[in-house]
């Protein structure tokens, strides 16, 4: 299983499109704070960039860039016969599997890392500082942000160990992104309304509270509203069920 899992390392990190993808979000990252630092000179309203501003970049398109590098990534491993070489050679499927499920993790939590660091730099370069974030606070986001971004990095480079590498993950891959990214915005809008007062009741209260404190695809929707133990759970969940249910189809699966 550690021989599979360095030699799939070593592929990873020499992998162009985790470097193409996470060159794209940097970019953004640096286009969004031009153009509101832009916005902001040309209004001259004693308005001000704020560190959180910036840091609020990355969680726009962090669920769509990981889908993406994930998906590039994976999906070669069956393009070029990595997979059934692997098989050949008496590699057993879950090793395989798991393999590919705790890389994808990795490349999710790096890319979310390097992107991270790079925010940073640019709230402290090009902003009037923290309107509210204090270091611990600071940290523990970071932390949040890199269980979450591992959990749906394995979730999503399980679709593709699913899915055989077929033009169809990538189809499921970004559907399923863009749908929870949708949920999202609707739980968020209801929960935390423009006018402060949220009017849900009941069971929807009950179920849109637990969305957004379990689901690891809220937790880039706004400012961290819960404790880092419920950022883990909902992670540690998904990854999990991930695992376990991409286990049982991958072991049946027939690779072509």
């Amino acid at each position: 299983m550690l021989r599979v899992f360095y030699s799939d390392l070593r592929f990873l990190l020499n992998q162009l499109s985790l470097k193409i993808c996470i060159g794209i979000v940097m970019g953004y990252t640096l286009m969004f704070v031009v153009v509101l630092k832009i916005i902001t000179l040309f209004l001259n309203s004693g308005n001000f960039i704020y560190g959180e501003d910036v840091l609020s970049a990355y969680g726009d398109v962090a669920i769509f860039a990981i889908t993406a590098a994930t998906l590039l990534i994976f999906s070669s491993d069956f393009a070029n016969g990595t997979i059934r070489n692997k098989l050949v050679n008496g590699i057993k499927r879950r090793h395989i599997f798991l393999s590919a499920v705790f890389n994808g993790m990795l490349a999710a939590a790096f890319m979310t890392v390097i992107v991270t660091l790079f925010e940073t730099l640019l709230a402290l370069v090009f902003t009037d500082g923290f309107m509210t974030y204090t270091l611990p606070e600071l940290s523990n986001n970071f932390l949040m942000l890199i269980i979450t971004s591992a959990s749906i990095g394995a979730f999503t480079t399980t679709l593709v160990m699913v899915f055989g590498g077929n033009r169809i993950s990538y189809f499921i891959g970004f559907i399923i992104a863009f749908f929870l990214s949708l949920i999202g915005s609707e739980v968020a809008t209801k929960l935390y309304p423009m006018n402060g007062k949220c009017t849900l009741q009941g069971a929807k209260l009950v179920l849109y509270t637990a969305y957004d404190r379990f689901m690891p695809y809220m937790h880039f929707e706004g400012y961290p509203r819960w404790d880092i133990y419920s950022y883990l759970l909902g992670s540690f969940v998904l990854t999990v069920l991930s695992i376990t249910v991409g286990l049982v189809i991958f072991e049946r699966k027939e690779i072509k």
